[in-house]
């Protein structure tokens, strides 16, 4: 982990005229990658992501299989406080954490582990939505295991990327998921080919327990990589998709067809998880026969209400991309 202060504020990037303020390298001997990062209220940082490494460097705690969750909780120079190595004896990923209401923290990223490490619950196909609550010094409050299985070797994938927390003091977890119904997963997988994905959204309450479910996907691969509460109580999901709309079998909740091979997808739900409209965005280029793929970062709420919406493009200036391409991936 390379974490670097900037003029008072966090980055992983140096801008032209501003001053590196302090930096810290912290990691074992294996691989750490960070995941994802906040400011805490007494002025420090959290950080979160994925580790490998035994007792080494800064690793202070063994690991508990071939990866597992790190969390690192440093002053507002960087310096480490304290920090949790959380995991079993499978492959553990941390994609998200925030900083809840009570000044603790909610992780969230997928699992393979089965009950073993930290992991109380078994695993119910290939990889799980784990999610697990801790207080404002590392020790876990609750956790919770969410997936589903299906057939084949590729089925029963759920990924989760985005955890919040929402208004009502509860949690809203996203991902893609290929599981059919079955252990926590309550409606169908809409693409025929189980290696495809949908978006799986889980609404929580403050202890995990799970209030609504909604899958939401088309008739190829849809994969959801960032969430956001509205500010009408609502929610807007982000992703990648490359379903269509003219293909012979079902759809889905896809209303607007592919453009090029993969697009952003953006969906909005209202405060239940109801489906209010869902948005198809990208560009094609008929050199590629059409084949160019927009990977979807990020999106926030401006002020006016509207969504300033990131990620990466192959397109020229067709359709939506009024730009040409400079070069490779933009």
């Amino acid at each position: 982990m390379l974490l670097i202060g900037l003029g008072g504020v966090l980055a992983c990037y140096a801008q032209p005229n501003i001053q590196i303020e302090w930096q810290r390298t912290i990691g074992g001997s294996g691989n750490e990658g960070v995941a994802s990062m906040s400011q805490t209220p007494d002025g420090g940082y959290i950080f979160g992501g994925t580790s490998d490494s035994p007792i080494s460097g800064e690793k202070t705690d063994t690991g508990r299989g071939g990866a597992d969750y790190w969390v690192i909780k440093t002053n507002d120079t960087g310096g480490i406080e304290w920090q949790k190595t959380i995991g079993g004896s499978g492959h553990d990923k941390l994609r998200s954490l925030a900083v809840t209401s009570d000044a603790g923290y909610i992780l969230g990223g997928e699992s393979k582990s089965g009950i073993s490490g930290e992991k109380t619950d078994t695993c119910r196909g290939n990889y799980d939505y784990w999610i697990l609550k801790l207080n404002n010094t590392g020790s876990i409050e609750w956790q919770k295991t969410y997936g589903g299985s299906g057939p084949g070797a590729f089925a029963g994938q759920d990924y989760l990327y985005k955890i919040i927390q929402t208004q009502d003091g509860g949690y809203l977890a996203g991902g893609y998921s290929n599981s059919g119904i079955v252990g926590d997963k309550t409606d169908t997988n809409r693409s025929e080919y189980t290696n495809n994905h949908d978006y799986w959204i889980l609404k929580l309450d403050a202890l995990g327990a799970i209030e609504w479910q909604k899958t939401v996907g088309g008739n190829q691969d849809d994969r959801l990589y960032d969430l956001m509460q509205t500010s009408d109580g609502g929610y807007l999901l982000g992703g990648t998709s490359t379903s269509t709309t003219d293909w012979i079998w079902p759809d889905g909740e896809k209303t607007e067809s592919s453009i090029g091979y993969g697009d952003y997808w953006i969906v909005k739900l209202d405060a239940t998880g109801g489906i209010e409209w869902d948005k198809t965005l990208g560009g094609n280029d008929e050199v590629m026969g059409g084949l160019t793929f927009e990977p979807f970062s990020s999106f926030v709420q401006t002020p006016d209400d509207g969504y300033l919406i990131a990620g990466s493009s192959f397109a020229d200036t067709t359709v939506y991309k009024t730009d040409a391409c400079r070069g490779g991936l933009e």
